[in-house]
């Protein structure tokens, strides 16, 4: 620890000397990068004030005097993302493993063993190391809130568990699990009808996120067309629907027109189900999409990885129908809509909160808006180079963040090859050494190597080809336990085989578009 503490200091020391070192009178500092994506635009070569209250205030493309400057260089600054839809406390478990018996119709035949089905084994927790590790590989992927349940105190903004770390909201946000109690067996799956219990929702003042209609049968489908009539009608502008797979084009319209949010989830998607949501038909009929991980059990480990998910299956089955704008939009823009915080968070502009991350480009100039955008979706973890939230450094390179972080704000750790500075000190109260010594897998899965290649079964009616499967246990062989062993690049991090980042040479098939 206190040659840690001498490299911070030290680290501090050279940033103070090279970066402009007097403070602003806001008492805060600045940020300059060559593009800033706005979230509305980008704009070039821009000079953006990180205000000691943690908002952002003035954002100029002259160099402004006598104040702290961080050089984001080259690089692309942008709203730190929002992660519509994780369960924390259940990523520690070991990735699920497709297996040849094949994907499921709905969520309780995995989640209850129902009709036939083996239930799926899997663990929550709330021991505060795996939490915080769980959210520490959301930061570390430029993600500053998750939508969902059992985060920390610390890291995220944790929306749905009443902390949101500080941000006032204008509604709070009720995260339902199970609405229509669904949890309970296997007894009340109903194809058609209104025979669940009936449901307690009457808090409109509240921003409401539900799963629902998770599968491809009409068990599913009939979640949804209970939820959105009669006294249990739900849908409005500040519903959030988790999933909504199992949907028809009169279910989508209904959900236009109440002006609701669809939270798409594309990998654990087509993990568990072989398809997803009907999300060209949303986007035809004007819906607020966010993307979500759902879990690291059969979604994605953090949310670049999902939108690498998302662009490949707009790539090889929607036509390209989605621009890099509005898959980046789903994970910044739209998200914070859905939370009625579009004045605070979830894009770059003065005013906003200070929850930022700068991603890096190799140096390479971006002609326009779309080739901006196409850099941050296609970015991997290690170019992520700060996170801020509310202004504050959470995680990133020494060299940008030495000038602004104190000693004791955290610690200096070598991943992947990059060194990094992690606020986990200050923010949580564990240092990483614990984190670290309190779960089996490394600190960060990286996107893998492989191109993503999407194949939903129904549209080929096969298996996706098999992997090989992993324990996550760690040997001579497999360090990281993921599975790849002697072929893995990258053998301290936990980085499994998934069915959907399989390579399949074969023919793809594009379903046809509502005219």
């Amino acid at each position: 620890m206190k040659k840690l503490a001498v490299l911070l200091l030290c680290l501090a020391a050279a940033a103070c000397r090279t970066a402009e070192t007097a403070r602003g009178a806001s008492g805060g500092f600045w940020i300059y990068a060559k593009y800033v994506a706005t979230g509305a635009g980008v704009l070039r070569k821009q000079y953006v004030e990180i205000k000691s209250d943690g908002s952002i205030g003035a954002m100029t493309a002259v160099r402004p005097e006598n104040v702290r400057i961080v050089d984001g260089g080259r690089h692309v600054l942008a709203a730190g993302m929002i992660n519509a839809h994780d369960h924390l406390s259940y990523d520690h478990n070991i990735p699920y493993f497709v297996r040849a018996d094949g994907r499921f119709n709905c969520r309780r035949d995995w989640g209850g063993g129902c009709r036939g089905y083996k239930r799926m084994p899997r663990h929550k927790t709330d021991r505060p190391e795996h939490l915080i590790l769980s959210e520490l590989r959301q930061v570390a992927a430029g993600t500053t809130g998750n939508i969902g349940n059992g985060g920390y105190k610390g890291f995220l903004r944790n929306f749905g568990d009443g902390s949101n770390e500080g941000l006032v909201l204008p509604r709070a946000v009720w995260n339902d699990t199970f609405p229509l109690k669904d949890n309970i067996g296997c007894d009340n799956m109903l194809a058609s009808g209104d025979g669940y219990p009936l449901h307690p929702y009457n808090k409109p003042e509240t921003v409401y996120i539900v799963h629902i209609a998770e599968g491809k049968d009409a068990v599913a489908r009939n979640e949804f067309v209970n939820i959105s009539s009669g006294e249990t009608d739900i849908l409005n502008g500040a519903t959030g629907l988790v999933h909504a797979v199992a949907l028809l084009e009169q279910d989508v319209r209904k959900i236009a027109d109440a002006k609701a949010t669809v939270v798409w989830s594309p990998r654990s998607n087509l993990t568990l189900y072989g398809v997803t949501a009907p999300v060209s038909l949303m986007r035809d009929y004007g819906i607020n999409l966010a993307l979500g991980t759902d879990w690291v059990y059969s979604g994605s480990t953090h949310l670049l990885d999902e939108l690498k998910v998302a662009a490949a299956y707009n790539r090889d089955y929607l036509n390209g129908l989605f621009s890099y704008a509005e898959l980046w939009k789903m994970a910044t823009v739209n998200p914070a809509a859905l939370l009625r915080a579009s004045d605070q968070i979830g894009a770059v502009r003065t005013g906003m909160r200070a929850d930022l991350a700068l991603f890096e480009t190799d140096g390479r100039d971006l002609a326009d808006d779309e080739s901006v955008y196409r850099t941050l979706v296609e970015s991997e973890q290690r170019a992520v180079v700060l996170v801020l939230r509310d202004g504050k450094v959470l995680y990133g390179d020494p060299a940008l963040s030495g000038g602004i972080v104190s000693p004791d704000d955290g610690e200096v750790l070598e991943l992947g090859g990059e060194k990094r500075f992690i606020a986990a000190i200050s923010e949580t109260g564990y240092a990483m050494a614990a984190i670290l010594a309190a779960n089996k897998r490394g600190l960060v899965e990286k996107t893998p190597r492989k191109p993503v290649s999407i194949r939903p079964s129904d549209l080929n009616n096969r298996l996706y080809p098999a992997a090989k499967p992993y324990s996550g246990e760690r040997t001579a062989d497999d360090p990281d336990g993921d599975g790849v062993g002697a072929a893995d690049a990258d053998p301290l991090y936990f980085n499994p085989v998934r069915p959907v980042d399989l390579t399949d040479n074969g023919g793809h098939q594009t379903p046809a578009r509502r005219k």
